[in-house]
């Protein structure tokens, strides 16, 4: 089972051959689209510069050196991870062995409705918060990842201050600029594809619709993943914005305290052997 939240992004694969094999016959492209039943593995082992997939359930990392944290609460925490790699590490890396690990969900159904292929939204609170690190991108970070988190720490606090309706039009204003860049470059993919069968087109600016509608909506920066009302949503989202900031800001301190304390365990150990 594919464990996806969002689907659309199926329609668009990156590698030609890959958006080929896709659209070749329209009874194929209607079950690929559809199934949750997926198989994601390399056939040989890659290293590939950036984190741009990242799933933490079958994942190693070399903790020799500083990491990032994780977002320690609610979904897409590898998301969020793989976003502060890429944005505050410089040059990263990460390998694929060609292996795969199962998920096999009990009650979920082997088939997705077409409309929730094709659905946009509702944001969750860590596509909020990696849409919130991108809009810091006019601001360059430099070639120390300690000092990176601690800038973009103290960031995500400065966008966090004030009252939560104030939060709440700067969060909205980050979202909007973010969709629209998406709708924008999500267009001009369709543009380019002249040759591509009607069927996908179809398709395709259905999902750029379905942006459009998601920016039109109230409560579109709103997390969907948090209880209570609109109020209540926004000023957990404040909330969490400022801690994870605060987290950042002091991480570099907690990693180095924690090599300390290791280092000093392994002492110990030694010494009592």
């Amino acid at each position: 089972d594919s464990g996806m939240g969002t689907w659309w992004p199926r329609l668009f694969p990156t590698d030609a051959e890959a958006f080929d094999g896709l659209v070749r016959f329209q009874a194929h492209y209607r079950n690929a689209i559809r199934t949750r039943q997926l198989l994601r593995v390399a056939d040989h082992p890659v290293l590939s510069h950036g984190a741009s997939f990242f799933m933490s359930m079958n994942v190693g990392v070399d903790g020799s050196r500083l990491l990032p944290p994780f977002m320690p609460v609610l979904r897409r925490q590898d998301s969020v991870f793989a976003r502060l790699l890429n944005v505050c590490f410089g040059p990263s890396f990460i390998g694929y062995p060609p292996w795969a690990v199962g998920h096999y969900a009990p009650s979920r159904k082997a088939w997705e409705r077409k409309s929730k292929v094709l659905a946009v939204g509702p944001l969750s609170t860590a596509g909020i918060l990696e849409f919130i690190v991108e809009a810091r991108g006019d601001e360059p970070y430099g070639d120390q990842p300690a000092e990176n988190l601690v800038s973009l720490g103290r960031y995500l606090v400065a966008v966090a201050a004030g009252p939560v309706h104030h939060f709440g039009a700067r969060v909205r204003g980050i979202c909007m600029q973010a969709l629209e860049t998406r709708t924008r470059v999500l267009q001009q993919v369709i543009l380019e594809k002249v040759d591509a069968p009607r069927f996908w087109r179809d398709d395709a600016k259905q999902v750029t619709a379905n942006h459009r509608a998601l920016m039109r909506g109230q409560d579109t920066c709103l997390p969907h993943d948090l209880p209570g009302s609109p109020l209540d949503r926004l000023a957990m989202l404040q909330d969490l914005t400022a801690l994870f900031g605060r987290l950042l800001m002091e991480w570099p301190r907690i990693w180095e305290q924690a090599e300390q304390e290791a280092l000093l365990d392994e002492l110990l150990m030694g010494h009592s052997q």
